[in-house]
């Protein structure tokens, strides 16, 4: 198996009545990009996208061509407090967790999480989420 030709990691943390300051307060870092319920997303153009359906504070780490998704969590929790009742307040309240986008070149990829990253996100109530990215069709398979 190859490794992931692509990653990017992204804490998200998100509610319809949450307020991305006391978030900022509460891990002691301010998010890559702000999100507010009510009004228009920004994308990437500079464009004004759709009205926002709820609030969001996203934390990303550097995007890597390496497929090292314990350096780019190590990345996002060094950065934020190592409190961890602070990290259960705010997953009980909102919901959080880290998205990754795994970008395949060839159809054969992985990566692996080590038990550290695996229990740093556990203790922290963080669920995974894994969006997989394909390189296209494989040639022989018939759908």
């Amino acid at each position: 198996m190859g490794t992931i030709s692509r990653l990017m990691a992204a804490l998200r943390i998100v509610g319809d009545e949450l307020d991305p300051d006391e978030i900022t307060r509460l891990l002691g870092k301010a998010p890559t990009t702000v999100q507010r319920r009510g009004h228009p997303m920004r994308k990437p153009s500079g464009q004004l996208g759709r009205i926002m359906p709820f609030s969001s504070w996203p934390l990303s780490a550097d995007d890597s061509l390496s497929g090292d998704l314990d350096a780019q969590v190590d990345q996002i929790l060094d950065r934020t407090t190592q409190d961890l009742a602070v990290w259960r307040g705010v997953a009980s309240t909102w919901r959080m967790h880290l998205f990754c986008g795994l970008f395949l070149r060839d159809h054969n990829e992985g990566l692996s999480l080590s038990p550290t990253s695996l229990r740093a996100l556990g203790d922290r109530e963080i669920l995974l989420d894994l969006d997989i990215y394909g390189a296209g069709p494989i040639e022989g398979w018939e759908e």
